[in-house]
């Protein structure tokens, strides 16, 4: 992936010390990295770590800010919990590419949900 630019990092910065602190004070670890950077004209968005319910809005923003430009790049997503699978599935329906999906979890993706 390509350098971010300063005025996105400082912002990704934000969020991430504010999500941090909030799951400070409520003594909760954060299990979810999400990177945005560049590739020409593809926005790519990595994955790393957990994705659970609580992560799903932030990360359906982050598509939806551009969702033409916009992959999902699951090569380090070790785990998903039904909330986390159920917001990739609807982001494949809506035609977002992804790339790098673990085996164990690009079964679960792809088959129907509960």
């Amino acid at each position: 992936m390509s350098e971010i630019s300063p005025q996105l990092r400082l912002v990704y910065a934000f969020r991430s010390a504010r999500a941090l602190a909030w799951n400070w004070q409520s003594a909760r670890c954060v299990t979810l990295r999400i990177t945005v950077g560049r590739n020409g004209t593809t926005r790519c968005i990595a994955l790393a770590g957990r994705l659970t319910g609580e992560e799903v809005g932030e990360l359906e923003g982050l598509v939806h800010e551009d969702p033409d430009a916009s992959r999902l790049e699951l090569t380090e997503l070790r785990s998903a919990d039904e909330a986390g699978l159920a917001a990739l599935r609807r982001l494949r329906e809506e035609g977002i590419e992804m790339r790098g999906a673990p085996p164990h979890l690009a079964w679960r993706i792809e088959e129907e949900g509960p």
